[in-house]
């Protein structure tokens, strides 16, 4: 082997050893950014997980809230029916006496 072809030989070689180095250095990088982005999708589950339970709580609370006012507004009715029954039996009377009056 002459000195030329020697000299080629160990260029090429350092070449595809560069190519081969740069090459892992790639994708130790696009790994490396894999992971990141892996994390970064496993933190944004996790929030929206919760945002996703707590969506929920507060439905179930918005729920509760709407039970317990048409409760408050059933009962409130049922007073304003007992005590409406009382004036217009006594609005009854009344008319009742007025026309008794007239009449009389």
């Amino acid at each position: 082997m002459t000195y030329e072809q020697l000299a080629l030989f160990h260029a090429q070689e350092e070449a595809m050893t560069n190519r081969m180095e740069d090459e892992s250095s790639r994708q130790f990088a696009m790994a490396k950014a894999m992971e990141k982005n892996r994390l970064e999708q496993d933190e944004s589950r996790g929030i929206l997980l919760r945002q996703q339970v707590e969506l929920v709580r507060q439905q179930n609370e918005l729920k509760r809230a709407m039970t317990d006012q048409a409760r408050v507004s059933e009962a409130n009715q049922e007073m304003l029916r007992q005590a409406s029954d009382p004036t217009l039996q006594q609005d009854y009377k009344v008319e009742e006496l007025n026309q008794k009056v007239r009449l009389g």
